[in-house]
């Protein structure tokens, strides 16, 4: 047989295949990962709150007493973190999303918001990218709900 047929043994099994199959091991390229083993990539709580602040009309208060920050833009929070608790609770821009990570184990549900696509994501199982990632869809979907007022003034 040619070598682009598919040849098999007696009991019907393919023959060569192994050989193309390492071969194709050996020249994938590996997964792009932000994980390093033994290397710590969470943020940690001050590098959350600095990026927090950092959102264009972004404000820090502690509406619930010391320990809890909340961060708001136009008066509405789109995160908040108990200090010390190890999770951040954000927003999801769909409440199917949040539902979805939730089911899969990626995120819990945030404490005293069980509806409205609230999620509540542990800092150490999620890495920087993903932090910050939905941090900013958290902000993004609470600005976008705020008044055309607001909004505008927000980009003044």
């Amino acid at each position: 047989m040619s070598a682009g047929n598919n040849a098999a043994d007696d009991d019907g099994r393919a023959v060569g295949h192994e050989v193309s199959v390492t071969a194709a091991i050996a020249h994938a390229k590996p997964l792009v990962s932000t994980r390093r083993f033994g290397q710590r990539l969470a943020m940690e709580h001050a590098s959350i709150k600095n990026f927090c602040e950092s959102l264009p009309g972004a404000c820090y208060e502690q509406p619930f007493g010391p320990g809890t920050d909340v961060w708001k833009v136009g008066g509405k929070i789109f995160a908040m973190s108990a200090q010390g608790s190890g999770r951040v609770s954000l927003k999801c821009a769909d409440d199917q999303v949040a539902e979805m990570l939730i089911s899969v184990g990626r995120a819990g549900t945030a404490p005293y918001l069980p509806r409205g696509g609230w999620i509540a994501l542990a800092v150490e199982g999620t890495d920087e990218a993903e932090m910050k990632e939905r941090l900013m869809e958290s902000y993004q979907t609470v600005r976008d709900s705020l008044p055309q007022k607001v909004q505008a003034a927000l980009n003044n």
